[in-house]
């Protein structure tokens, strides 16, 4: 899906117990639903736990595999380790 989940990141904004990460197209707000800039990154204890990326650029070319790639080989899979590793930092 090419939109932004606002719905599940309004569920767990602020839950540090959900890491919420969303690729979606975002033109700058101007697409529906205008959610999901980069600065969304959770409130309070969820500070951190949302991550937005988000294209702009329109279809035309379309995004694809590659770009989807790039996206979980740089921000995506580096986020969720550090994640995981404070957690399991924090539990030991």
């Amino acid at each position: 899906d090419i939109h932004h989940g606002n719905g599940t990141q309004q569920a767990f904004y602020n839950d540090p117990n959900v890491l919420y990460i969303s690729l979606h197209r975002y033109d700058d707000g101007n697409f529906f639903p205008g959610s999901g800039a980069p600065e969304e990154v959770g409130s309070g204890a969820g500070v951190g736990f949302n991550v937005n990326i988000a294209w702009t650029g329109g279809v035309d070319p379309p995004m694809g595999d590659v770009e989807y790639l790039t996206a979980f080989r740089q921000p995506v899979i580096k986020i969720t380790v550090r994640r995981w590793s404070q957690e399991t930092e924090e539990s030991n």
